[in-house]
């Protein structure tokens, strides 16, 4: 059996681990700020969870900035996750994509290269393996530009977390006073 930690050096383990964690936690607060938009009482947190997937980066900016329009977050913080969406959409989708596939050894001592399994293709009459390449190099440079996404996005969270509160107050019953009559 092919034991993978004869092959893969730490630094490319470490660089693996810290982009799946960034992009966990990245997704996670992406749908801590939808509860936040969609809560209209204290037992509704965790809503956004059972409304969309968690696993897609990119689909969760989409619907965090439509309910952000639809529940008046300001401007500013919409289009601060419009210009993240469209800066790193493809960060996003190569860090679901290191943080889910498989991985090989493809070559080089000093500096070496490692492969991301894309699936397989037929060549003459074989399936063959198609590995997108990376170095541990070009992994801590998506780890870094994801890590300024989230940076991004942590900078805006009170406009979505006030909206949220108001629309929580807004739905609030309001009560009567006097007798009822």
């Amino acid at each position: 059996m092919y034991n993978p930690f004869e092959y893969f050096r730490d630094d490319l383990l470490l660089e693996i681990g810290k982009i799946t964690l960034l992009r966990a936690n990245l997704n996670f607060q992406l749908l801590g700020l939808a509860d936040h938009l969609l809560a209209t009482r204290p037992g509704d947190q965790g809503i956004a969870n059972l409304l969309t997937d968690s696993t897609d980066t990119a689909a969760l900016l989409k619907k965090l900035i439509a309910l952000g329009q639809v529940r008046k977050v300001t401007l500013h913080a919409t289009s601060v996750l419009e210009k993240v969406l469209a800066e790193h959409a493809a960060d996003f989708q190569i860090a679901a994509q290191v943080a889910s596939s498989a991985w090989t050894f493809l070559g080089g001592a000093k500096d070496p290269w490692y492969g991301n399994f894309k699936g397989q293709t037929i060549k003459e009459g074989n399936l063959t393996p198609q590995w997108e390449s990376f170095t541990v190099g070009q992994l801590g440079a998506l780890r870094e530009r994801i890590a300024a996404a989230v940076d991004q996005i942590n900078i805006i969270r009170a406009p979505f977390l006030l909206a949220g509160a108001i629309g929580r107050v807004a739905a609030k019953p309001k009560k009567t006073r006097g007798r009822a009559k």
